[in-house]
């Protein structure tokens, strides 16, 4: 830490299982699990790796002041993408391009916005929430 920076480790799209834990000179490395990543939790929660006592002491702080997300999101979150993930066979999305086309909607909007974990003004308030 030459200058005193905190280097932070996005490592959203590499988790492949404990072989790779984030690059050793990074001093947070962090693997988060949402519905459009190689590896899924559907949003469940993230891993990170802080070389730091301290910063990981104050990310704990932080944490526990966020609400506990309730058990009721999570299933449903499951149902939705496991419709999306059905959406995305042949048949029933030509069904789905062909209701869009009806109704004069763009299916690509469509399908983008069901997949989006969190959207809106409340960004923030929306993923700062501990497990149930």
């Amino acid at each position: 830490m030459e200058h005193g920076l905190l280097l932070i480790e996005d490592c959203a799209q590499s988790f492949t299982g404990m072989e790779y834990r984030g690059h050793p000179e990074s001093d947070v490395s962090l693997f988060s699990f949402g519905p459009i990543k190689t590896s899924t939790a559907l949003g469940g929660d993230a891993c990170r790796r802080v070389r730091d006592p301290e910063v990981l002491a104050r990310m704990r702080t932080a944490q526990r002041t966020h609400p506990v997300q309730g058990r009721g999101p999570f299933p449903k979150r499951v149902l939705r993408f496991a419709g999306v993930h059905l959406a995305l066979h042949r048949g029933p999305f030509s069904l789905i391009e062909a209701l869009c086309r009806l109704t004069g909607r763009d299916h690509d909007h469509v399908i983008s916005h069901s997949v989006r974990g969190f959207s809106g003004p409340d960004f923030f308030a929306n993923i700062r929430h501990r497990p149930s």
